[in-house]
């Protein structure tokens, strides 16, 4: 499928994709002209864990684990998936498959997700994914929520309150008051 592509003297824009070697086993392979004339492209174990992460872990979990000496890709690749394989079904199963925009919605409507809110296990599961989805800490839940037994639309109004206050801080150009 190369034949042509690489033959001359200039250099061709190409991107060669071999999934599963390294760069010992492609010296083994008739690809190896293409691979040593070119440039390899690796994101660094951090990068891959973070990106491999996010969205799926809280980001207190993601900074803890990274934290730890001697990261390795096996090592990161068992931690991810004993924590998502932890989670059982129910509410938290839904959530995770589940758009952040889409949560809110429901929550404000009155669906089904805030259909459960007032059982434990189902308004932890929706917390644990708020503080996946937007690094919702639990002491923004405890200044905004009322003192009393929270309804679905103060959910939504502590996490999209803590959404658009780390915007607004991302965002700011100058320092703050």
């Amino acid at each position: 499928a190369l034949d042509g592509l690489a033959a001359g003297t200039e250099k061709v824009p190409l991107v060669l994709h071999l999934p599963g070697f390294t760069e010992e086993t492609v010296r083994d392979t008739p690809h190896f002209e293409l691979y040593a004339a070119g440039v390899r492209y690796r994101k660094a174990l951090d990068t891959l864990v973070t990106d491999a992460a996010a969205g799926r872990v809280r980001p207190d979990q993601l900074a803890s684990f990274k934290a730890q000496p001697d990261l390795t890709l096996e090592g990161a690749d068992a931690w991810l998936s004993a924590l998502l394989d932890d989670a059982e079904g129910g509410l938290s199963a839904q959530l995770r498959a589940m758009k952040p925009s889409a949560v809110f919605d429901d929550l404000l409507a009155g669906g089904f997700v805030a259909q459960r809110i007032g059982l434990p296990e189902d308004e932890d599961a929706l917390w644990e994914r708020l503080a996946v989805w937007v690094g919702l800490p639990s002491s923004w839940r405890d200044t905004t929520l009322p003192p009393s037994r929270p309804r679905a639309e103060d959910i939504a109004f502590a996490g999209a309150s803590w959404a658009l206050c780390v915007e607004y801080v991302d965002d700011l150009k100058r320092p703050p008051v």
